[in-house]
């Protein structure tokens, strides 16, 4: 079984990992959006993907596979 942290929160997220508590990070662009543009959120996503060396699940707030691509 896999546990994921779901958090937007580098600290937090630093936490669980530095305890052994997380085998991954469920992140949620509509969680960390509040009212920060896009460009934030996935410059923060990216910031997450270069510390942490676990799967990040994101969901996509999208139906069409050109649209999913390009996020």
């Amino acid at each position: 079984m896999n546990i994921y942290l779901k958090s937007v929160y580098l600290d937090e997220i630093r936490k669980a990992a530095s305890a052994g508590l997380a085998d991954g990070v469920a992140f949620s662009q509509a969680a960390f959006n509040s009212g920060a543009p896009q460009a934030d959120a996935n410059e923060h996503l990216e910031e997450i993907c270069r510390e942490f060396a676990f799967p990040v699940c994101v969901s996509i707030g999208t139906v069409s596979s050109p649209d999913i691509y390009s996020k």
